[in-house]
């Protein structure tokens, strides 16, 4: 599993593994050897499945150990994750380089080459005018339920 993770924070390439009964999609960011129990863990930054301790997109700490179904998925990400620290063990084995400048032939991102609307989250640029079509006449109801107010 060491060789496939780091592999995969190397390629900077997307990674889906089941930990603690939940699926999860994750972008490998550090592989090294954690300071409060001292066993090996991936730093990653949590940005599909499901979690049981909060939010996602988030940056978590997951025990190799506990690690099952492991795949590393064909699929690039861009820049580094928003917070992204290249040190987060005292012990760090592989970490992510810095950004790069553009992401990886055929993943989305913005107008701009190289910039991605969200932080590894790879979109169409169709994709966010649709999305960005649909925020605004959510916010014109929103404005219009206000006026009536």
């Amino acid at each position: 599993m060491r060789d496939q993770l780091t592999a995969a924070i190397e390629g900077r390439r997307l990674v889906t593994f089941t930990y603690e009964g939940c699926a999860r999609r994750v972008q490998p960011a550090a592989y090294g050897v954690g300071r409060r129990k001292g066993k090996e863990t991936l730093h990653a930054y949590q940005v599909g499945g499901d979690s049981q301790s909060g939010g996602i997109p988030h940056w978590r700490n997951f025990h190799v150990e506990k690690m099952a179904d492991l795949a590393v998925l064909d699929e690039v990400f861009g820049p580094n994750p928003p917070g992204y620290n290249p040190t987060p063990f005292p012990e760090t084995q592989v970490a992510l380089a810095p950004s790069p400048s553009a992401p990886a032939s055929g993943q989305g991102g913005g107008d701009k080459q190289g910039e991605q609307l969200i932080p590894g989250v790879p979109i169409t640029a169709d994709q966010a005018a649709k999305a960005a079509e649909a925020a605004g006449k959510a916010l014109g109801a929103l404005g219009r339920w206000f006026k009536k107010r």
